[in-house]
C-alpha cells in the first residue's frame, strides 16, 4: 500500500457544462502553458461496495480517510472491456490508488454479475483480492467523456469530465447499460487538478489564473444519490 509520502494532490471543481468553452479558454491562455497530451476518450466505471454500502456512507459523512473500489475500462465497447480494478484511497486532499489489470477482457453485454464477480475475484492478488472479497456488490456503472491537459513543465495535470451517465446495478442480475438515470446535481462538468506532493508550489501557482471555486465532488456519491432518490 502506498504511503502519504507517495500520494498526489487531487483538487476538484464543478461547473455547468455550458461553461466548458470558457474553461478551455482559461487553460489555453494560462501562464503554465497547458497542452493536450492525449486524445479525449470515454471512461467507464463499475463501482463496488459492501452490503452495507460502507464506501458510500463514508463519503456522505465526509470521513477524511475513505476508499472506493471500481473496475475501470476505456472506450465505447462494453463487450470487450479490458478492465483494471482500482482501490482509490483518499486522505483529505491527498489521493493514491492500488490497481491491477485483469488478465482478459470482460463481456458486460452477455454476462451475469455472479460470473463476472467470480472471475474478478479469482484473477486478483494481494490487497485488492482481500478488499474485493469484502466489497463485491456492484452498485452502479457510470460513463463520461474526459479531456486531458498537462502544464508545459509536466507538473500539473488537469482533466475535464462531462456528459456523465449513470446506470443502476442494484436491481439487476446482469450489467445494466440500457436504462440510464439522471445524475444528481444535473449536467455538470468536473475539473480535477492533480500534482505530485513534491510539486505543491506549481499547484499553488495554478489557481490565481483559473477562477473556479474548489469544492468536494464525487461521481460515485452523486450516482448513488440518484439511485436512491
Amino acid at each position: 500500500m502506498q504511503t502519504p509520502d507517495s500520494t498526489r494532490f487531487e483538487i476538484k471543481m464543478v461547473t455547468a457544462e455550458l461553461m466548458l468553452p470558457q474553461v478551455r479558454s482559461w487553460l489555453q491562455v494560462h501562464p503554465s502553458g497547458f497542452y493536450r497530451p492525449y486524445p479525449n476518450r470515454q471512461i467507464n466505471n463499475v463501482y463496488f461496495d459492501t452490503p452495507h454500502l460502507s464506501n458510500f456512507v463514508d463519503n456522505l459523512a465526509g470521513v477524511s480517510q475513505r476508499r472506493k473500489l471500481r473496475l475501470r475500462w476505456y472506450g465505447a465497447d462494453p463487450s470487450a472491456a479490458q478492465g483494471t480494478l482500482e482501490l482509490k484511497c483518499k486522505r483529505n486532499l491527498y489521493g493514491w490508488k492500488e490497481s491491477q489489470r485483469l488478465s482478459k477482457c470482460l463481456n458486460l453485454l452477455n454476462s451475469r454479475w455472479l460470473d463476472l464477480i467470480q472471475f474478478i475475484r479469482q484473477d486478483l492478488t494481494g490487497v485488492l483480492q482481500t478488499y474485493f472479497n469484502n466489497a463485491i456488490l456492484p452498485v452502479l456503472i457510470n460513463q463520461y467523456h474526459r479531456e486531458y491537459y498537462l502544464s508545459f513543465d509536466g507538473k500539473v495535470r488537469v482533466t475535464i469530465d462531462s456528459a456523465n451517465t449513470v446506470y443502476n446495478q442494484t436491481l439487476s442480475g446482469s450489467p445494466n447499460l440500457t436504462f440510464a438515470i439522471p445524475p444528481a446535481g444535473g449536467a455538470n462538468a468536473i475539473i480535477e487538478v492533480k500534482a505530485d506532493r513534491a510539486d505543491q508550489q506549481a499547484l499553488a501557482d495554478f489557481f490565481p489564473d483559473f477562477p473556479l471555486r474548489v469544492g468536494r465532488h464525487s461521481k460515485y456519491a452523486l450516482g448513488m444519490e440518484a439511485i436512491f432518490s
